[in-house]
């Protein structure tokens, strides 16, 4: 038995994904795929269960298009499967783009097209990692054969029925001038003031951040807490690392300390109260494939 490691990122990536990990065990009976949203759990550390995975696994590979092409979250996988698996056995599969598209760590990597010939290529490469267990090369073409039709038309259907996520994706830099754009036209409004909020949970967070200085004695802020509607774990952890990431680089915007949160789905920040609409507005228009609600007080 050999493990084979699947990182995607995004819809189609994923449902690749999920039709190699039905795809696979069928074909060679001696492979158990990992695919994260089948095999980690609500409220099981992915950090665990990655480590874990990766010290099992001879095969890795990463489901590319072109809505994860700068996926932060791919290319930490990549990183982290180079330094356990020989790169030989890693492999990025390709739809929709070729592999001048490829940057970074995942372009080292031995590359897959959606092409018959490059999956027998890919094919042959799993069964030799298996050691004891693979099959003769023959026997190997011959099962290749047999199973890629079944494949090569659910892979096709998957790419029929997409929807792209997004026209346009916008990188965090877009967002940050966007938001300049919009200081620009604003002036400070020193005298605007701030009615208490009707959460309990906001009122214990202002109440903090003022005790630690967070607030300017001129100027007054808002707490806001976003909250990540999504139940998957994995996929929790992923977005609130996008969102922090787009926080941290934002103006007028002071993240509350994370590790004193005990809600893995939340982040607490603190907004200047004159620009609260303009930055809640652009964490929206930059991140619009998160589902997620944004607690702020009633003026």
């Amino acid at each position: 038995m050999i493990h084979v490691f699947i990182s995607w990122s995004g819809q189609l990536s994923r449902e690749v994904a999920a039709a190699l990990r039905d795809w696979l065990p069928d074909a060679l009976q001696f492979v158990k795929p990992y695919f994260s949203p089948n095999d980690i759990e609500k409220g099981v550390r992915w950090e665990t269960m990655l480590t874990e995975e990766l010290s099992k696994s001879s095969v890795g590979l990463f489901v590319m298009t072109k809505e994860n092409l700068g996926s932060k979250w791919l290319h930490f996988e990549a990183g982290a499967i180079s330094k356990s698996i020989d790169r030989a056995h890693v492999c990025t599969l390709l739809f929709g783009i070729e592999p001048t598209d490829i940057e970074g760590p995942l372009s080292g990597f031995q590359a897959t097209k959606f092409e018959k010939d490059e999956f027998r290529r890919l094919f042959m490469t799993i069964n030799a990692a298996g050691g004891d267990s693979k099959l003769p090369e023959l026997n190997a073409d011959r099962v290749f054969e047999k199973w890629w039709p079944e494949l090569d038309k659910r892979l096709n259907e998957i790419i029929a029925n997409h929807e792209p996520e997004r026209a346009e994706i916008r990188s965090e830099r877009d967002l940050i001038e966007e938001i300049l754009r919009h200081v620009r036209n604003l002036s400070l409004d020193r005298s605007s003031s701030r009615s208490p909020p009707s959460n309990p949970r906001l009122t214990e967070f202002l109440n903090i951040s003022d005790f630690i200085g967070m607030r300017d004695a001129d100027r007054s802020w808002v707490p806001v807490v976003i909250t990540l509607k999504n139940r998957n774990a994995r996929e929790v952890e992923i977005e609130k690392e996008d969102l922090l990431m787009t926080l941290k680089a934002l103006p007028h915007v002071k993240l509350f300390p994370q590790e004193d949160s005990n809600n893995v789905d939340q982040i607490e920040i603190l907004v200047r109260a004159n620009l609260a609409q303009q930055v809640i507005t652009g964490i929206r228009s930059e991140h619009p494939d998160i589902n997620m609600h944004i607690d702020v007080p009633v003026s």
